[in-house]
């Protein structure tokens, strides 16, 4: 069973800025074989608020004032937060990312800058069990995603569409382009 709640702002200050809010509440159910547990032993559960605010210009101050003019522009600043309770293990998420976002006015090109996206995932338990399981039974990268890992990263973005809203074209298309860089800091 899982719920979803979103709830969205589209003039947070008066001045077009939009607030996003995304609330999300899972919790599951597992029968069990075993029955001194009475068949329901294993339930597990998942919390997370992801929240972000886009900005309708660049907060960058050189770069705002050649880029105002020229393109439309954006700044948003998301931040996140989740938990999985499992019966083996408890896991946090958190991430944060401030991204760039400018497009020609006729929207046929777009590009897509994060300047910073961090996450971290934090195991703050994990069952004896458990440990023995990733120990022996599982290979060394499954082992590793069930560790404290913090990475960092930039990526940026590309679109071409020569799509019209306008009219219909015959022989649309769009073209995408993505790089991306990020590690564990850690290690």
């Amino acid at each position: 069973i899982a719920l979803d709640v979103n709830y969205g702002h589209l003039n947070l200050f008066n001045g077009s800025e939009i607030f996003n809010i995304n609330l999300r509440a899972a919790y599951e159910f597992v029968k069990s074989g075993d029955n001194s547990s009475g068949g329901l032993d294993n339930n597990y559960y998942e919390f997370g608020i992801r929240h972000s605010l886009t900005f309708p210009k660049l907060h960058l101050p050189v770069v705002n004032s050649y880029m105002g003019n020229r393109y439309t522009t954006q700044t948003q600043y998301s931040l996140g937060y989740t938990i999985q309770k499992r019966s083996m293990f408890m896991r946090n998420f958190f991430n944060f990312n401030w991204r760039f976002r400018w497009s020609t006015f006729s929207q046929k090109t777009t590009h897509t800058f994060s300047l910073l996206d961090v996450n971290y995932v934090n195991m703050p338990w994990k069952s004896e069990k458990f440990e023995e399981y990733l120990n022996t039974q599982v290979d060394s990268l499954t082992k590793y995603s069930y560790n404290n890992i913090f990475t960092a990263g930039v990526n940026y973005g590309f679109v071409y569409s020569n799509i019209n809203t306008l009219r219909a074209r015959r022989h649309a298309y769009t073209l995408r382009f993505n790089v991306e860089t990020s590690g564990n800091l850690l290690n």
